[in-house]
């Protein structure tokens, strides 16, 4: 589903971003599911990691930060200043060179999971025949980036919380899949857990207190 993103500056890039979230709240609004086209324009949000520069240079942004802070709640504003700082785009070459790999190490399909998965990059371009013989996971800390993800793969399940509270069971998924951290923090498995895992760890962290899936 999604190939590009918006072109053009940062300020392009931002009311790009704004007119997705606008969208966002009218549909959870009118209490039904995205449109094909709906979806199309929603798989193009690239979140706000790369565009920093919206509350670091609010000077030269005071109208795009007026917007937002129309269509978001004070709490939704903070939660996407929060996960702004270690959250980036991932190319689209590089998530179908990802794919390849699981291929080359013979992944033929079963459960998947996406950690931070942000809007879904990753089940955008899983391989069609994957797809069909594949369950997705997914989990995202921020609440606007799972309900958009949500409404792009509402088949798949997908839980709006830390990485870290998430509770997962043993040997619980064939294919652990997205892209690495980008900043210095520490998180417990899977997110340093290499990429394309066949098989999950025997002892997830007894820290975690959220449930999961079964």
């Amino acid at each position: 589903m999604a190939s590009h993103i918006a072109e053009g500056g940062s300020k392009a890039r931002i009311q790009h971003n704004l007119d997705i979230l606008e969208l966002l709240k009218s549909i959870q609004a009118e209490q039904r599911v995205a449109t094909t086209d709906e979806q199309n324009r929603i798989a193009q949000y690239i979140d706000f990691g790369g565009l920093r520069e919206l509350w670091d240079l609010g000077y030269r942004y005071y109208e795009e930060r007026n917007r937002l802070a129309e269509i978001l709640t004070e709490e939704e504003i903070d939660a996407v200043k929060e996960t702004s700082l270690n959250t980036r785009y991932t190319a689209i070459e590089v998530v179908d060179q990802m794919w390849a790999a699981a291929n080359r190490l013979g992944f033929a399909g079963g459960r998947i999971l996406e950690p931070g998965m942000g809007v879904g990059n990753f089940f955008a371009r899983i391989p069609d025949q994957l797809l069909h013989e594949s369950e997705l996971f997914g989990v995202e800390k921020n609440p606007l980036g799972g309900a958009l993800a949500s409404m792009l793969y509402p088949d798949a399940k997908i839980l709006v919380q830390p990485f870290d509270d998430t509770r997962l069971p043993n040997n619980s998924f064939d294919l652990i899949i997205g892209k690495p951290p980008s900043r210095e923090t520490r998180q417990r498995w899977p997110a340093c857990t290499p990429l394309w895992t066949m098989k999950a760890p025997t002892k997830p962290s007894s820290k975690s207190t959220s449930s999961a899936w079964p």
